[in-house]
């Protein structure tokens, strides 16, 4: 007990900055789904119109701050959930990230429907 109050008073102990790290990684995944959901509802509605934007891509990089490459994960993962729903619930439900998401490939075969392959 005396060790887990040393961790909290010692803020610059290891078992405190693996706290830390560990509640970040926490909440970057709660943000990452966050802003999937944001982005399918501008996308939805359009939002980038009404601010003279041309698409959700400029939108991304240009109102939000995105790096090109978090905008085109997040566009990518988000359009093939239209025809894959449970891509999506996979990332909701803490199963895959956005960026590992984006790198999963959708066969599509005849006889078996819709085959998911890992590139």
């Amino acid at each position: 007990m005396s060790e887990l109050k040393l961790v909290s008073e010692n803020s610059n102990s290891y078992w405190a900055i693996h706290d830390r790290a560990m509640m970040a990684a926490s909440n970057l995944k709660r943000c990452e789904i966050k802003m999937l959901d944001a982005l399918i509802d501008v996308e939805s509605r359009q939002v980038y119109y009404q601010m003279e934007i041309k698409d959700l891509f400029q939108y991304c990089t240009e109102m939000l701050g995105l790096s090109r490459h978090a905008s085109y994960n997040f566009i990518t993962v988000m359009n093939k959930s239209k025809e894959v729903p449970a891509l999506l619930e996979a990332v909701r439900d803490g199963s895959t990230t956005v960026s590992k998401a984006r790198k999963i490939c959708i066969c599509f075969c005849r006889c078996s429907g819709i085959k998911v392959c890992r590139v």
